[in-house]
């Protein structure tokens, strides 16, 4: 039996998805941990790191849910709840990534979780206050991991967008994201301090 395993008798006793879930939350509260980064719950955040471990996506079916795990399986779990409870690190960080505006995007330490309210901004259109028509520019500063920018990019495919930050380590993680979301030809990523980098540029 693994180390993990043999730490957590009372795991012996969790057989289905469903269990570690309910079991991770429990932890995870009386833990005291705190959420609010890519999730704003215990039972959510329990749940990300249970369908990460067990390489499923999110919107599992739900009779999928009371799929028991194997032994295996249940050492991954617990490794993840492990780390989570002992670093107090978001769970984004341990699993290397998050999800925005319905979009999966890499991230670790060099880049903040995606947690924007913007998200819903986007997937509106940014509707009343803009002409999705009109929209041709699009600058997103301090971009972080690229998530604003790249969703952008998504709701407005005849746009081009500007994407900054001021950190080259921050940049080397939106690139990644860029190419993998394939509009590596309409986000251009720049190194800049706000708008030092940008010249006289100007955005819809």
């Amino acid at each position: 039996m693994s180390h993990a395993m043999s730490q957590e008798p009372a795991a012996r006793q969790l057989h289905t998805i469903a269990d570690f879930i309910r079991y991770g939350a429990s932890r995870f509260n009386a833990a005291g941990l705190h959420f609010g980064h890519g999730t704003d719950n215990a039972v959510d955040d329990a749940q990300v790191l249970v369908l990460h471990a067990l390489h499923l996506d999110h919107g599992l079916a739900p009779e999928l849910y009371q799929g028991r795990l194997t032994d295996e399986e249940k050492a991954a779990v617990l490794a993840l709840f492990k780390d989570r409870i002992e670093t107090r690190k978001p769970s984004a960080y341990l699993t290397g990534e998050a999800w925005f505006a319905g979009l999966r995007f890499a991230v670790d330490e060099r880049v903040l979780v995606p947690r924007s309210p913007i998200a819903e901004l986007i997937a509106e259109g940014f509707a009343p206050w803009v002409e999705p028509g009109n929209v041709h520019r699009v600058l997103d500063l301090c971009t972080g991991s690229g998530c604003i920018a790249i969703a952008c990019a998504l709701a407005f495919p005849w746009a081009d967008v500007d994407a900054t930050d001021i950190s080259n380590d921050a940049l080397d993680v939106a690139r990644d994201n860029v190419r993998a979301h394939h509009v590596d030809d309409r986000v251009r990523l720049v190194q800049s301090d706000i708008y030092a980098g940008l010249a006289d540029d100007r955005y819809d």
